[in-house]
């Protein structure tokens, strides 16, 4: 289930910057996702091997206790 979840966030991810947009709303969201996208913030994509991915600049996570969403912004 982790994988799927994660899949689809990073496809959610790649789709608003394709379009031009400037965040990318997640949902559901899991401890996982919120510590993998801090790792791509501080990092960069070139450090985890995923190339055409654009800088993340700031990860807001909201109300992780209920049903939740980060807003990432590109």
């Amino acid at each position: 289930m982790g994988k799927r979840i994660l899949n689809e966030a990073l496809s959610k991810i790649v789709n608003a910057e394709r379009r031009g947009k400037a965040t990318a709303q997640l949902q559901p969201v899991s401890n996982m996702i919120a510590s993998f996208l801090q790792v791509m913030k501080n990092r960069g994509p070139d450090a985890i091997n995923l190339k055409g991915f654009y800088c993340i600049k700031d990860i807001q996570v909201s109300d992780m206790q209920r049903v939740g969403k980060i807003t990432v912004e590109l």
